[in-house]
C-alpha cells in the first residue's frame, strides 16, 4: 500500500551565509509542486526565517552561531548572543532540535549540509533513527548535500554506538544522500565519504537546484518596476563580505568609470547583510561611487536575468544563477582555506563567463576584461534546473521508503 508523506522536518545550520536557507526553500517549494499537503517545519539559525513564512512555512528560530571562514579550522562563536558561551548554545540548539523532534513527529528528517550539523548539535536526530531503525517508529533519514563542500560532510563521532554499544560511522544510517549537482561534476562518494560501497546506493546526483526555474523568471519590465530601475542596461555586483570589499568596489568602479559605462548603464552594487559596520558605512558615504547600493534581495536572480554584466564570488547558489540565467559574469571566488568556491569556478565553462581571483583582480586593470565581457553573447546552461522536477523525484522516493517500512498495527495501539 503506497503511504502519503505529510511530515518533513528539515534542519540548516545556516551559519555562514543566506545561501542555506535559500537552497533549503528551493528544495521544499519543489516538493510541494507534487505533494502541496505535506507539513514542512524548519529548524535553523537562518537569519532570514520570513522568507520560509512567505511560503506559509513553519521555522523554529536558533539562537546563531557564526564562523569565520577564511581561516583554517572551525571557529564558531555566536552571532548576536555574545555573552553567551558557543559550547552551552550549541546544547541549547540540541535540546530545541530534539524537542522540535518529538513534537512535529515527521516520518522524514532532512539534515542539510553536514550529516552532524557543523558542531554535533543535530547528532539527536541521527542517534534517534539508529535507535528507532526497522521499528514502526523509523522514519526517513535525508543528508542533503551542494556536493564541492569544505572539508568532509560524513559524521565519524566516536560517540556515537549502535545498539551493541559498538563506535559506528553514522554515514551509514542515513537511508538518502542527495547531491545537487550533476553525476561527473563531482565524487561525493569518493572525494567525502571514504569511498565507500556500501554508501553508494544512497547517493542519488539530482542536478543543480535554484531559487527558480527559468520559466519563472520575472521579465524585464516587470523586474525594473521591482527595483525601480530606469531604461538603461544594468550592471550588477554582488561582492559578498569576505576580503577587502571596499578595495573591490573601489577598483572595480574605477574599471566601470574608465570605460565611460556610468552614462550607458545602470550601475548597482549588492550589500552583503553581514556586511561589516565599517565597509558598509565607507561604502554609504563614498559621495563619488557612480553605483546605486541596494540591500541583498530574495529576487536577486529576477535581477541577474536582466544584467548586462554580473560581477560575482562563486558560491553554490550564486554560480547556479549565473548559469540558469545565461547571465555574462566575472566571477571572482572567494579564497576560503578549502578552496571551494576557487574549485566550483574552475569547473565552469562558457564563453560569457570570466573568473579572476581577487588578488589578480585588484592588482591589473579590469576594463579590458570588462569590456571583453559585454561584448560576448549571453549563453544559458543546458541544465534542466528544475526543482519541481527534483522535487517530485525525492517525494516518489521517500513514498516508496515509507511504504516498505513496518506499520503500527491496530492491536499495537491498544
Amino acid at each position: 500500500m503506497q503511504e502519503h508523506l505529510t511530515r518533513v522536518l528539515l534542519y540548516s545550520h545556516n551559519a555562514i551565509g543566506l545561501g542555506h536557507a535559500f537552497r533549503s526553500l528551493a528544495i521544499i517549494t519543489g516538493m510541494r509542486r507534487s505533494r502541496p499537503d505535506v507539513d514542512f517545519l524548519v529548524i535553523s539559525g537562518t537569519s532570514v526565517p520570513h522568507i520560509f513564512f512567505r511560503e506559509g512555512i513553519e521555522v523554529i528560530k536558533l539562537p546563531a552561531l557564526k564562523t569565520d571562514i577564511s581561516v583554517p579550522g572551525q571557529h564558531f562563536s555566536p552571532r548576536y548572543l555574545k555573552s553567551m558561551n558557543t559550547a552551552d548554545l550549541v546544547e541549547y540548539r540540541k535540546k530545541i532540535i530534539l524537542e522540535g523532534f518529538n513534537f512535529f513527529k515527521p516520518q522524514a528528517v532532512f539534515i542539510e549540509h553536514t550529516m552532524g550539523g557543523l558542531l554535533g548539535e543535530a547528532l539527536p536526530l541521527v542517534m534517534e533513527k539508529d535507535r528507532r531503525r526497522g521499528s514502526p517508529e523509523d522514519f526517513a533519514l535525508v543528508h542533503l548535500s551542494r556536493g564541492i563542500v569544505a572539508g568532509t560532510p560524513r559524521l565519524t563521532v566516536p560517540s556515537f554506538q549502535d545498539r551493541e554499544g559498538k563506535c559506528m560511522d553514522a554515514a551509514g544510517v542515513f537511508d538518502f544522500i542527495y547531491v545537487f549537482e550533476e553525476r561527473g561534476t563531482v565524487d561525493v562518494n569518493r572525494e567525502f565519504y571514504g569511498d565507500d560501497p556500501a554508501l553508494e546506493k544512497q547517493i542519488n546526483y539530482v542536478g543543480k537546484i535554484c531559487t527558480a526555474n527559468p520559466g519563472e523568471l520575472m521579465k524585464g519590465e516587470e523586474v525594473r518596476r521591482r527595483f525601480c530601475l530606469d531604461g538603461r542596461p544594468v550592471i550588477v555586483a554582488s561582492l559578498g563580505r569576505h576580503g577587502d570589499i571596499g578595495a573591490m568596489a573601489a577598483h572595480l568602479m574605477e574599471a566601470i568609470e574608465s570605460l565611460g559605462l556610468p552614462r550607458s548603464h545602470q550601475v548597482i552594487i549588492i550589500l552583503d547583510p553581514y556586511l561589516d559596520g565599517e565597509t558598509l558605512g565607507s561604502l554609504r558615504s563614498s559621495h563619488g561611487l557612480k553605483a546605486r547600493l541596494i540591500p541583498f534581495t530574495a529576487n536577486l536572480v529576477d535581477l541577474i536575468s536582466l544584467s548586462d554584466l554580473y560581477i560575482c564570488r562563486a558560491g553554490y547558489n550564486t554560480v547556479t544563477e549565473v548559469l540558469m540565467t545565461g547571465a555574462r559574469a566575472l566571477i571572482i571566488p572567494e579564497h576560503h582555506p578549502s578552496g571551494e568556491q576557487e574549485r566550483r569556478a574552475a569547473a565552469l565553462t562558457g564563453g560569457q563567463l570570466a573568473v579572476i581571483d581577487a588578488k589578480r583582480f585588484l592588482e591589473a586593470d579590469a576594463s579590458p576584461l570588462i569590456r571583453e565581457l559585454l561584448a560576448r553573447d549571453k549563453s544559458a546552461s543546458r541544465a534542466a534546473f528544475d526543482r519541481f522536477l527534483i522535487g517530485e523525484q525525492m517525494v516518489k522516493d521517500l513514498e516508496g521508503w515509507l511504504s516498505r517500512k513496518p506499520h503500527i498495527c491496530s492491536s499495537q495501539l491498544r
